[in-house]
């Protein structure tokens, strides 16, 4: 387990991440943070399993689960807490491709539990399963432009827009999915 109290990560992995397990740590600041990510993956992240890490924090301005700067394949993101946005994946001006991953379990308690895609981000997201997630299985927002395709979206509950949703200057283009059994008082499956 580790726990960070410093105002930037929790763990910072550069370069190439790889065949790893990363479970079960906690990342916590009470102080204010414009950035206070768990997990900060950059470049390449493959055949990895991130699950049950927690990130807390009070009198924030942006925290976030795991942060994705660059490529992600393969890989099981499930079980992971934000007490912000982006329980699962956060995306943050950046144009990641996403492909074949399990994003399942993950929970934020404001929203984009599954993925949450930020300022202009225009990720690719391919081949995923994105399920089970508590306050959105995809969200983009600030002028965020997804592309989503051939994957599973199913099971993902939040205020609006259970499945995927697009707000503040955003767009979706979504290919090819499965979009099923999500859950919002307004638009369940695609706001």
């Amino acid at each position: 387990n580790n726990c960070s109290d410093n105002e930037m990560f929790g763990i910072l992995l550069i370069n190439y991440c790889d065949n790893n397990t990363i479970s079960d740590n906690t990342a916590s600041n009470n102080g204010v943070v414009l950035d206070g990510n768990g997990i900060c993956l950059e470049n390449h992240c493959y055949n990895n399993n991130i699950s049950g890490n927690i990130v807390r924090n009070k009198g924030i301005s942006q925290i976030t689960g795991i942060e994705l700067s660059s490529s992600c394949s393969d890989n099981t993101i499930s079980g992971n807490t934000s007490e912000y946005i982006g329980g699962g994946i956060y995306f943050n001006f950046t144009s990641a491709t996403i492909v074949n991953n399990i994003i399942s379990g993950n929970y934020a308690e404001s929203y984009g539990a599954g993925i949450y895609c930020a300022y202009q981000s225009s990720p690719d997201i391919t081949d995923c399963e994105i399920t089970d997630c508590g306050d959105g299985g995809i969200i983009c927002n600030y002028g965020s432009n997804a592309h989503i395709s051939s994957c599973q979206i199913t099971n993902n509950e939040s205020k609006q827009g259970g499945g995927i949703a697009a707000e503040d200057s955003s767009s979706i283009t979504v290919t090819d999915c499965i979009i099923t059994g999500n859950y919002a008082p307004v638009a369940g499956g695609v706001f």
